[in-house]
């Protein structure tokens, strides 16, 4: 599977089962900002920027960063500001912009408890960036789903693929894609039960894995092999695009 950050997920993931504890300045920094802003942290980081980092960080001459891991896209989004942009043809263009007032007001309150817990910042509160990272739902989605698809995909077509005519499984990130042969197949199926049967069956087998509950039955669908050839040209790769 594809990580954003596998370091950081680990970390994230452990707290989050309560394998580890956030340490006292962070433990208060998240509940001043679930308070102050109104969004889930999950997990902190805050370490000093590369010079090879990205050109973004070296034009706000920022030396270190405070990256929240937050909950969802959404949660980093309330952190933003949208700015509109002059783009010809696309009126209501706008590109996102981290919230100034918001970020002195975190630091400011980072700062505070370094203070208070002995925690060395290392630098001038005018030198930290904070920043939102949203990725760790859909990298643990990804990861129970990941090391499991084998079994899962083998499970499924050993009690399925004759009865419901089953062309393929296709597992996607954490998304599980059924695949019939024809759309008359698909309609057949899902009247008969037997789609229900399915979906069922591979929830009941990720959620064994799913110590978060976060996953779905949703993110279990179903399509055809003759609606990929009809609209897809066939391929798998501009389905999931």
């Amino acid at each position: 599977m594809y990580w954003h950050d596998k370091k950081g997920f680990m970390k994230t993931y452990s707290i989050l089962k309560n394998e580890v504890e956030l340490l006292p300045i962070f433990r208060e920094l998240k509940t001043y900002i679930e308070t102050e802003f109104n969004i889930q942290v999950y997990n902190f980081e805050y370490k000093k920027v590369k010079k090879t980092l990205s050109k973004r960080l070296k034009l706000l001459g920022k030396g270190y960063k405070l990256i929240c891991n937050v909950s969802s896209k959404e949660d980093r989004d309330k952190m933003l500001n949208n700015v509109n942009v002059f783009i010809e043809g696309f009126p209501n263009a706008y590109k996102q912009v981290h919230d100034e007032i918001k970020q002195k007001k975190i630091v400011d309150k980072f700062v505070e408890l370094s203070t208070k817990y002995n925690y060395p910042i290392r630098t001038d509160r005018n030198n930290i960036w904070v920043d939102y990272f949203w990725f760790f739902n859909g990298d643990y989605l990804s990861y129970i789903v990941d090391h499991k698809k084998k079994e899962l995909t083998k499970l499924v077509l050993d009690e399925f693929q004759s009865t419901a005519n089953i062309w393929r499984i296709v597992i996607s990130a954490y998304c599980v894609y059924v695949f019939y042969y024809t759309e008359e197949d698909k309609k057949k199926n899902l009247e008969n039960g037997q789609s229900n049967q399915i979906q069922d069956m591979c929830y009941q087998f990720i959620k064994q894995g799913d110590d978060l509950n976060l996953y779905k039955k949703d993110f279990i669908d179903f399509d055809s092999k003759e609606n990929l050839d009809n609209n897809y040209q066939g391929s798998i790769y501009y389905y999931l695009r």
